[in-house]
């Protein structure tokens, strides 16, 4: 039953010694390459800044010879096999100790340059960051990372790095990890309750238990109980997990107490449990050896007010010294007098039959004290009851925890939180569960069991199931300063004209390193009479003619509110645009309503890879969707003829700098769309319509030729045709669209004929069925 700190270091290797040959495997099928030597590329960089790769030791230590690059060597597979980058960082160690950067697939040096060390991880049992920060606090003012301040200065200087033998009892008493509050800063990362263990000590302790696993179950928290003592631990609780048995510990351990609490707790950590709760006073005798061991605690009160039972007096002495939180349920116990008012919360409720709002309360104190039980109530914030926020979420668990506390904690709160899973094949399910037990806000998930494909079909949902008049649509990779729904709200005011509210973005890279001047450079671009750094209101049909009709200049949902009835009368906009949704739906919302726009940045925008934006707009169905959606808004009457050029001059630079190409016919299927919006800005709309040749055969030039006397024409070749289409001036070629693609276009174009000229051209022509206009 016990695991040991060795045991699970060689758990680990397994997996990480399967690393490498995973990667090798992909890279041989061609799966992950760009990304994965994008990314290792990238680490190399980091870790050869930092200062934390000595390698003159990893050469010497692991036998690396000149010819090979070290930094490249330690990535490729010397992590992953155990080898450490200087004497003072362990990966094994590390991973051990870090559940979440093992299930990450993170390189470990590298989490700790970017992470780590920010948030006092250890590097290994010889360098304790917290303590090295705690007893030098000078090192805060260098701004260097601790373990390098330490390899270039410290170790020289005999700034002690590791707890001594002689202050241990006495540092892990008084220094051991305090239940801690939210950080009040932009963009940090926010760990989320993973589990906890309850302490039983007796028949009573048992009838506590099973009412809070039961009560606790719906938010998919993991619970261990843990008997010490005082109970039969081969009688299991009914229903209730795998119980850990203190005494089985002693037994293994052969009767050194010492080494079974160590064992015991490597047991809870292993399962990334840290906090734990004692149902009564002679449970929480056993609090102050696990306490010293790294685990926070807590202790259920109030007991026998005058603790005259030596169990519950030993109890009630233990959790006075040594629990992080005493848990009341009424009065505070007569033991728990005197205590820092931070350490003693009091909730409302029975916890021998606790509610939902009991647990979520009990859970919110455990993961972050007295402070926790304030945020979950909303104490000392405002609440806009006319907005809902709608959080669609797929395969987000490494974000989602970032995301979601910065919803919990702004300054101004919504009045719901809808949380919508695209049918996730990570755990990003289980993190909104147990995410949602420590909402300060009524918060409701919704999960699917096929994905949708889209995410303006999640978009739709927020927006149907909201109840608010305004929908803030929070995607689940993205960040919002704490200020934001408290200015924007504000923004949105009383106007009933005002359709979007929303704050200027920031961008940034997975990393969250912050890329702004990208955004600012593409909002000059489109709009450069613009002083972007001024807050404005628009007239939402001047704003479309003003920069609208050429960029969108809301490049990230998350940073806007909207109205959410317009945006529902709109949303079929965004469907019809698969790349393009999110501005087809802001001019069409603009079309009905007005604008407002704060040049605080509020909202940041991540990009998940360096080429991904850039990746979608080299693909040639991009400038057809763009070219069909500015078709779009011409046909509401906003662009003039001098639009419709500066439109045709940026849509074709763009499409030759992005794709690459010099030849000019390559542009055609371009210019018979601006061809189009020429006629709508010049009164011409009805003099002809729009046709597409499907030719799969040689010789139809004659015919084409016909063709374009009466329609704007395109032209697709069908099958596998590789002749000369021999389409004369005017006729736009189509780039390679697959079936469903050209059947889009189809919509887009407002195609009302097909002409196919050869077999195979008529068998695509069936496929395509009718080539009704989209909505």
């Amino acid at each position: 039953m016990a695991i040991s700190f060795k045991k699970i270091v060689r758990r680990l290797g397994s997996r990480l010694a399967a690393e490498p040959r995973r990667r090798s495997e992909a890279r041989k099928e061609g799966q992950e390459e760009g990304q994965y030597e994008g990314n290792r590329a990238e680490a190399a960089r980091l870790i050869a800044e930092s200062g934390l790769f000595d390698e003159a030791f990893y050469r010497e230590s692991y036998a690396i010879g000149h010819e090979a690059d070290a930094i490249s060597d330690y990535l490729a597979e010397g992590w992953s096999a155990g080898r450490k980058p200087n004497p003072l960082f362990d990966p094994a160690y590390y991973l051990s100790l870090n559940r979440d950067v093992l299930e990450s697939g993170m390189e470990p040096l590298t989490h700790f340059i970017l992470y780590g060390a920010r948030e006092r991880r250890s590097a290994s049992p010889a360098f304790l960051t917290r303590y090295y920060v705690e007893r030098n606090p000078e090192v805060l003012a260098t701004g260097m990372n601790p373990l390098r301040h330490y390899l270039e200065r410290g170790r020289a200087e005999g700034l002690p790095a590791r707890v001594t033998a002689g202050e241990r009892a006495g540092y892990l008493a008084s220094k051991a990890p305090r239940l801690p509050t939210r950080p009040d800063r932009l963009f940090s990362r926010y760990p989320t309750l993973n589990g906890i263990f309850l302490l039983l000590d007796g028949a009573n302790d048992d009838r506590l238990a099973e009412g809070l696993l039961r009560a606790i179950a719906p938010f998919r928290i993991p619970v261990v109980p843990v008997t010490a003592g005082g109970r039969d631990a081969g009688r299991p609780l009914p229903g209730g997990p795998e119980m850990l048995d203190f005494d089985a510990f002693l037994a293994d351990a052969g009767g050194d107490a010492g080494r079974a609490w160590n064992e015991l707790a490597g047991a809870l950590q292993a399962r990334a449990i840290s906090v734990g709760l004692a149902l009564s006073l002679p449970a929480a005798r056993y609090l102050p050896p696990l306490r010293r061991r790294g685990l926070r605690v807590a202790a259920l009160g109030p007991g026998a007010s005058g603790a005259e039972a030596e169990a519950e007096l030993d109890g009630a002495l233990s959790a006075s010294f040594f629990a992080d939180l005493v848990v009341s349920t009424g009065a505070p116990p007569d033991w728990a007098g005197g205590l820092p008012e931070e350490r003693v919360v009091t909730l409302a409720g029975d916890p021998r039959t606790p509610d939902a709002a009991f647990v979520r309360e009990l859970l919110a104190a455990l993961e972050a004290g007295a402070a926790g039980l304030r945020r979950i109530r909303g104490e000392g914030r405002a609440r806009r009851g006319d907005v809902s926020v709608g959080l669609p979420a797929y395969n987000a668990e490494r974000d989602i925890e970032e995301r979601v506390w910065s919803i919990f904690e702004q300054s101004v709160l919504p009045a719901e939180i809808i949380a919508f899973d695209d049918a996730s094949k990570d755990r990003t399910l289980d993190c909104l569960y147990r995410l949602s037990a420590l909402s300060p806000v009524p918060m409701r998930i919704e999960g699917s069991e096929r994905n949708s494909g889209s995410p303006y079909v999640q978009w739709r949902k927020c927006l149907e199931a909201a109840r608010g008049e305004w929908c803030w649509i929070a995607e689940s990779d993205d960040v919002a300063h704490p200020a934001f729904l408290e200015e924007i709200g504000r923004l949105a005011g009383t106007d009933e004209s005002c359709a979007i509210a929303y704050a200027r973005s920031t961008a940034a890279d997975a990393h969250s390193r912050i890329h702004s001047r990208d955004q600012d450079e593409y909002l000059k671009r489109i709009a450069p009479g613009r002083d972007w750094d001024q807050p404005f209101r628009a007239e939402g049909r001047a704003e479309i003619r003003a920069c609208l009709y050429l960029g969108n200049i809301i490049p990230n949902v998350s940073a806007a509110l909207l109205r959410r009835r317009a945006a529902l009368a709109c949303i079929e906009a965004a469907a019809d645009f698969p790349r393009l949704g999110d501005w087809a739906l802001y001019a069409a919302m603009l079309e009905r309503g007005s604008l407002a726009y704060s040049p605080r940045r509020l909202n940041l925008h991540r990009r998940h890879g360096e080429g991904v934006i850039a990746g979608a707009q080299r693909q040639a169905v991009f400038h057809v969707e763009r070219a069909a959606l500015q078709v779009r808004i011409a046909e509401a009457g906003l662009l003039e003829p001098a639009q419709v050029e500066a439109i045709a001059a940026l849509q074709l630079e763009e499409f030759h700098v992005l794709l690459g190409l010099e030849d000019a016919a390559d542009d055609s299927f371009l210019r018979v769309f601006h061809a189009w919006l020429r006629d709508i800005a010049g009164g011409r709309v009805g003099t002809r319509t729009n046709a597409l040749a499907l030719v799969s055969v040689d010789g139809a030039c004659g015919a084409l030729r016909d063709l374009q006397r009466a329609h704007r024409l395109w032209v697709a070749p069908a099958g596998a045709f590789a002749g000369e289409l021999g389409c004369p001036e005017g006729v736009g070629v189509l780039p390679e669209l697959s079936p469903e693609e050209l059947a889009r276009f189809c919509r887009l174009a407002r195609i009302e004929r097909i002409a196919p000229f050869g077999a195979a051209a008529e068998r695509l022509a069936e496929t395509l069925g009718p080539s009704a206009p989209p909505s």
